[in-house]
């Protein structure tokens, strides 16, 4: 199966609607292995109790038992039983998936659930209506699709069906069946398309456009990043301490609006932007380069190409967080053919303010829909992507003390506990987490907690950590790998002569196994190091 149908299909098993899974019917094999997940959501609903459902409805967290809702989007359901079985099936194609990467698959799948209905909806008010016709014409070109990567030389495929002893419209129906299980999926999938080519279609190209499609300015930048703001001010806290509330938006605004009127008082920008800017660029004084248009988000591309040079914007806003802009240069940059080969200039350019109308309009439907998440666990991630620190910890405390047995979430608290120089109850959390079954065989979590011992001078539990982790790092995989590597560099560096050895032993071996690639599957690193 190609990975473009792979993508499509893992998608269309995550489509929701009236809050009714569509997943397609499972083989034998996965019929074993839902009746498994079935005895243990049994189990542990018998163990920690089944949701709660009084309070008029409400969805929230109560106390000992998960939400039976996990999120609504503009008032839709996403269902814990959904949620759940898709991680399932995350879990059965990521057989090494432990605690220590779960956030980002739950974040990812919670995302991916979302934008499902959020897209859904918008069909919906679009009106948009998918017909037979347009179901047969979709099917058709994805099974030419996965025949012509399967079958690149036409006589391969007639080698195939005379040996199967198939005729092609029986090959054919065969493929069908296999591709096509969840129709509705298919369905959501053409309806999508449809109103993709609908808000592309609105889209022009004058000469004027194409013209200034071509024009460059140079600017400088500071960044003001909220998230860092928040984090920087939770840092405040002293150990042991619970991390203040903070609003890094408020702070970040507020630090701009300084660093503006500083620039406007006869600052030097160059110097401001090194001392002060969170973008990569403050190290050559925040120069961006020259850049078209179309490089950047709209609200900055909008603010400094409305400047001319020597000009400096107002405090612009956008996802990255608070911009002061300073334009240093203008250019139209026409090809020196412009108007010979307008035509020809204008057919890709036209294609590309198509794909960015298409990403502004989801942008905008994301920004605009009301989203609640009512899981503690799932909300903790998303407020640690805005930066949020002190009270995705509260949620992450709140989501352990519902359900112990929960790894990720513990890994994740223990994380913003280390964040703090609480290092000892993120080992009392990473600890915990060892007791586990999915914790105790994973090495990445005996690797944390003998970094947590090293810091707290610990010695002889911090080397019995390493051993742990380097016995379950046995087997010779990239992931494997990276562990020893670090394994191998703490145990030097505690000058350890009795693992470290074997250790060393384990990762020579990984390379001799790999003569092409004697980084272990890095590519060529140089004299790599993990610290």
């Amino acid at each position: 199966m190609s990975i473009v149908r792979m993508r499509k299909v893992f998608r269309n098993k995550l489509r929701v609607k009236a809050g009714k899974r569509q997943i397609p019917l499972p083989s034998p094999a996965e019929l074993v292995f839902y009746l498994i997940i079935f005895i243990f959501v049994v189990g542990a609903y018998t163990y920690f109790g089944g949701p709660t459902r009084s309070g008029g409805g409400n969805q929230g967290a109560s106390q000992g038992h998960v939400t039976p809702v996990v999120a609504r989007v503009n008032g839709e359901k996403i269902t814990r039983d959904l949620f759940e079985t898709n991680i399932a099936m995350q879990r059965e194609r990521m057989p090494e998936m432990d605690p220590t990467q779960e956030r980002w698959i739950k974040s990812g799948l919670l995302s991916q659930l979302i934008d499902g209905i959020i897209m859904r909806q918008a069909v919906k008010n679009e009106h948009i209506k998918v017909s037979r016709a347009d179901l047969a014409r979709e099917k058709d070109t994805e099974l030419q699709q996965i025949m012509d990567q399967r079958f690149p030389d036409q006589a391969d495929l007639k080698r195939y069906l005379k040996k199967k002893n198939l005729t092609l419209n029986a090959y054919k129906s065969e493929l069908s069946k296999e591709l096509f299980k969840d129709t509705d999926g298919l369905s959501q999938q053409v309806a999508e398309k449809k109103l993709q080519e609908q808000i592309e279609s609105k889209v022009t190209m004058t000469d004027e456009q194409l013209k200034d499609s071509f024009a460059e300015v140079r600017a400088s930048h500071i960044l003001i990043d909220p998230k860092k703001c928040a984090q920087e001010a939770a840092k405040q806290a002293k150990p042991g301490q619970p991390a203040p509330a903070v609003d890094g938006d408020a702070i970040a605004k507020k630090k701009a609006d300084d660093l503006l009127a500083q620039v406007k008082a006869g600052g030097d920008f160059a110097k401001l932007a090194k001392d002060n800017s969170a973008c990569p660029s403050s190290e050559k004084g925040g120069d961006l380069g020259w850049f078209t248009r179309d490089r950047m988000t709209p609200a900055f591309a909008d603010a400094a190409f409305k400047l001319q040079p020597g000009q400096i914007s107002d405090v612009v806003k956008t996802d990255f967080g608070y911009h002061i802009i300073k334009v240093t240069g203008r250019r139209d940059n026409l090809p020196k053919d412009f108007e010979k080969n307008k035509q020809m200039l204008k057919e890709p350019a036209l294609a590309q303010a198509k794909s960015k109308a298409w990403s502004e309009y989801k942008e905008k439907l994301t920004k605009e829909a009301q989203i609640v998440v009512y899981d503690p666990e799932l909300l903790a991630y998303r407020l640690m992507d805005e930066g949020k620190q002190p009270e995705a910890m509260l949620k992450l405390q709140e989501a352990v003390k519902m359900n112990p047995s929960n790894g990720s979430a513990t890994w994740e608290l223990a994380q913003l506990y280390k964040e703090q120089k609480n290092l000892a109850e993120a080992t009392k959390l990473i600890d915990q987490l060892t007791t586990t079954t999915e914790g105790a065989s994973s090495p990445r979590v005996h690797l944390e907690l003998g970094d947590l011992y090293e810091q707290q001078k610990v010695r002889d539990k911090a080397l019995a950590q390493y051993k742990e982790a380097f016995d379950r790092a046995s087997g010779y995989t990239t992931s494997n790998f990276a562990t020893n590597m670090q394994v191998e560099s703490k145990l030097k560096a505690m000058g350890d002569t009795t693992l470290a050895p074997q250790v060393g032993k384990w990762l020579a071996d990984y390379r001799a196994q790999q003569p092409q690639n004697p980084m272990g599957g890095f590519g060529n690193m140089g004299n790599f190091q993990i610290q």
